[in-house]
This record gives structure tokens, sequence and C-alpha cells, in this order.
């Protein structure tokens, strides 16, 4: 399994799960003045049109690095997010005849439920429809 990764500078690594605690990955100062040992990890966006299996693969990969990692006394903090700014998910709705937000709501607990379904050790889940994930979005996009 290989994924790509990008440094505090926007360039891009490709890595395995081993590479994740290589010094050479975020450099001797370590992730933006943290701690050499602190990691983040999060999952892909998925849309909330449609909980599916390939989520859950993705969430079970993901939560597999993560426990290995904080094994290996890393500082991981991990999140997963549901993304419902998307066209498809308005035109998923408008299919089964419902309003988007109440197919947001029903499928973003969804997610949510199928994160604590299968024990996954995530630190937070956030919908990008949340007031603090519009909060942390203006700080990023004003620093």
């Amino acid at each position: 399994m290989r994924f790509v990764i990008a440094d505090f500078e926007g360039r891009p690594h490709e890595v395995t799960p081993e590479d994740f605690s290589a010094n050479e990955l975020v450099g001797r100062e370590g992730l933006g003045g943290c701690a050499m040992n602190a990691i983040f990890v999060t999952t892909t966006i998925p849309y909330v049109n449609t909980p599916h299996v390939g989520f859950a693969l993705e969430l079970v990969q993901v939560d597999c690095i993560v426990r290995w990692q904080r094994q290996r006394r890393y500082d991981v903090f991990f999140l997963s997010e549901a993304d419902e700014n998307t066209i498809k998910n308005v035109a998923v709705a408008r299919e089964r005849g419902i309003n988007p937000a109440e197919l947001y709501e029903t499928n973003a607990s969804a997610f949510r439920a199928l994160i604590d379904r299968l024990s996954i050790s995530t630190n937070t889940f956030i919908r990008m429809s949340s007031d603090r994930h519009h909060l942390g979005a203006c700080k990023f996009w004003e620093a």
C-alpha cells in the first residue's frame, strides 16, 4: 500500500506505512515545529450521498496504520469527515425526493455510525457544513 502526502511546503511525497516515522519525511525540525513524533492522518472526504463498503475499507486500513503508530508511541491525530457541499449530493437528494439537508443529516450520521460500529480510533469526525469546519478553514486561508 502506498500513499501520497504533502509536506508543509506542499511538496508531494510517496510513502508506505513504514515511512510514516521517517525523519526525512518531515525534516529535522519536525512537523511545522511539532514534536518529531507528531503525525496527522485523515481519510479521504467522502460524499454523503451513500455510505459504502469502499469507505469502510479505507477506515479500517487507515485505522491499522494509526494504531500501529500509536503503539510505537507516536502522537497521532486521526480525523475523518463528510463532504456535504457537492452537486452529486443534491442530485441524489432530488432522485430520492427529499431535501438535500435531510440527505446530509441522515447520511452524515450513517458515516459517523459506521466509524463507531467498526471501532475506528478517530480523534474527531467533522462535517464540512459545521461551524467548526468553517472557522478552521477561514483560519487556514488567512494564514
